[in-house]
């Protein structure tokens, strides 16, 4: 059951953004997008707010700020059944989680993959 995982701009920006201040984000979300490709289902947890769309929420390490998953970022992913994609769609440290509306933000990203 492999998966192919999108390249989403929106996600891609702030990875970008992050990378400023933590710059072995990618590194550090490289082993969680393998495992996403691999076998989705299990990585992470379902958010059950969005109904009908498979967002998943998912922890990751962060070698920068050396507390692991807890501490480190979270990866909000959109996971297409039928098509076997995944789109991730946000990326924040769990530290600005608060700052960050989560409904709000995943929306925006839906909604900019709908426009595509």
């Amino acid at each position: 059951m492999t998966y192919s995982v999108s390249n989403y701009p929106y996600f891609q920006k702030q990875l970008e953004a992050l990378e400023k201040t933590y710059p072995r984000v990618r590194d550090d979300i490289k082993e969680t997008i393998n495992q996403l490709e691999s076998n989705p289902l299990l990585v992470g947890r379902r958010v059950p707010s969005f109904g009908d769309k498979h967002i998943r929420h998912i922890r990751v390490g962060s070698k920068d700020i050396g507390k692991g998953k807890r501490s480190g970022f979270r990866i909000e992913v959109f996971i297409d059944e039928e098509k076997k994609e995944i789109f991730p769609l946000c990326i924040y440290p769990k530290k600005e989680a608060d700052k960050t509306p989560l409904v709000k933000g995943v929306l925006r990203a839906l909604k900019g993959l709908e426009d595509e």
